[in-house]
């Protein structure tokens, strides 16, 4: 019976092995592939739409929670939790923000809300065309309202995963009431898979190509431990090495919020970069394996 201390050393080298050759192709991607496909620029742009479209999607996020949840002031605290969990250092902004959103607005009905949908979706028709633009000429160009059409589809389904998120904490926090650590680590996880899933279905959805569900499982962890990476680093750096109040004083919010954006924008955009080279290396080593088969035969026959 082989020793279990052999197994786990055995399977931490691969593991690491595995990190180094990602963390190279990583390092190789963002060294030349990103600014060959305009990364900087799309990221820019990403961010510019997020600004614009801000209003839109706060408004769309009250609206939706509270018609599920029953009441805008609970509406208006989760949808405050969700968003300080995404931009951080800024949950009392939107917990301001969103307050005087919430006073401010009146009734939506059926065209105020398709008016909605349409402002956000500039936000992720941007995403979508950083993505399409990544995959470039593996996939087919889409007609302007395909795009559209896809880049409302995405904003659905970002509403999706904030209704998600709302119901699936409460419902988790019902069904293990009582069981102590385990409950609150259920609770701590769950923000983090939903994460994960996103920026699953992100990579494996949006491209006009074929990809493959390893490639896009790869990128979307390596681009959720890079989000969370970056959220932990941007706060420290705003709490630690840099005072932006000094410099820009009431202007210091929108400053700090556009700078997080671009990180942001850069870090989804890297991730379709990652995926683009993770699909190209399987497909290589699939056709390797065709050819090694097809020699065997030839072989084997002769």
């Amino acid at each position: 019976m082989p020793d279990i201390k052999i197994i786990i050393e055995r399977i931490w080298k691969e593991t690491l092995k595995r990190a180094k050759t990602l963390g190279r192709l990583l390092w190789r991607v963002g060294k030349s592939h990103f600014g060959e496909h305009n990364g900087p620029l799309a990221s820019a742009g990403i961010a510019f739409y997020l600004g614009i479209s801000l209003v839109p999607l706060l408004l769309l996020g009250v609206s939706v929670l509270g018609f599920f949840l029953g009441s805008d002031g609970a509406a208006q605290g989760e949808l405050a939790s969700f968003v300080s969990n995404i931009v951080p250092t800024a949950g009392d902004f939107f917990d301001e923000l969103i307050g005087s959103l919430v006073k401010s607005r009146l009734s939506i009905g059926l065209i105020g809300l398709v008016t909605l949908l349409w402002l956000a979706s500039r936000l992720t028709n941007a995403i979508r065309r950083g993505i399409d633009y990544i995959w470039g000429g593996n996939g087919r160009k889409r007609r302007w309202w395909e795009g559209r059409l896809v880049a409302l589809a995405m904003l659905l389904g970002m509403l999706i995963f904030l209704l998600a998120g709302t119901v699936g904490t409460g419902v988790i926090a019902r069904l293990t009431a009582g069981m102590g650590g385990f409950s609150r680590f259920l609770l701590l996880l769950a923000p983090y898979v939903l994460t994960l899933l996103f920026f699953y279905i992100l990579y494996r959805v949006v491209p006009t190509v074929h990809v493959r569900p390893q490639a896009a499982l790869i990128a979307a962890i390596v681009t959720a431990v890079l989000f969370e990476a970056a959220k932990l680093l941007f706060t420290f750096y705003l709490g630690n090495l840099s005072q932006p109040g000094v410099y820009y004083g009431m202007l210091t919010i929108l400053v700090v919020l556009g700078l997080w954006a671009y990180y942001l924008a850069s870090i989804i955009l890297l991730g379709a970069e990652l995926a683009r080279e993770v699909d190209k290396s399987f497909e290589q080593r699939e056709q390797r394996r065709r050819v090694r088969g097809l020699t065997d035969s030839l072989r084997g026959d002769g």
